[in-house]
């Protein structure tokens, strides 16, 4: 990751003082080393995220990153641009969905594989609620279930 952004950041600078027919050539193989650089690594990581939780359960990471991509390609002006008036309602609302179903896909898978799970405010140090598992913080709420050692 780190080398093709590196390579990407390197080449972009120099095939913009280049200047002549190197110049685009450059410039389009830095956006590519960028790209690449940022897209495989989110991608692999929702591939091998998924798989950890259940054999599987890569598609759900694959679909979950191809989601945010076409969501993010049909919310833009160069997206919208690159994929034409046709298309980019579609990537928009498609990415959408699929990050919603490979999200609720995740919630899914784990909970059969048995992971704790809680949900919680985006506030530093907001209390917990536990869906599955257990806590040591009183501030924490916790709903009887089967992995918390308390409730058996």
């Amino acid at each position: 990751m780190f080398v093709f952004i590196g390579a990407g950041l390197i080449i972009g600078p120099i095939g913009v003082n280049v200047g002549g027919d190197a110049e685009e050539t450059l410039v389009i193989l830095a956006v590519w080393l960028l790209g690449i650089g940022t897209v495989l690594p989110l991608l692999l990581s929702g591939i091998l995220g998924g798989d950890a939780i259940t054999a599987g359960g890569g598609f759900l990471g694959f679909f979950l990153i191809v989601g945010l991509f076409a969501f993010v390609a049909g919310g833009t002006d160069q997206g919208r641009e690159l994929l034409g008036p046709v298309w980019a309602p579609w990537a928009f609302g498609g990415g959408l969905a699929l990050m919603v179903l490979a999200g609720a896909g995740f919630w899914i898978i784990g909970w059969i594989a048995r992971v704790p799970m809680w949900l919680q405010a985006p506030a530093l140090g907001a209390p917990r609620l536990f869906v599955r598992g257990s806590s040591d913080n009183p501030a924490d709420v916790v709903i009887p279930n089967q992995l918390d050692e308390r409730h058996r």
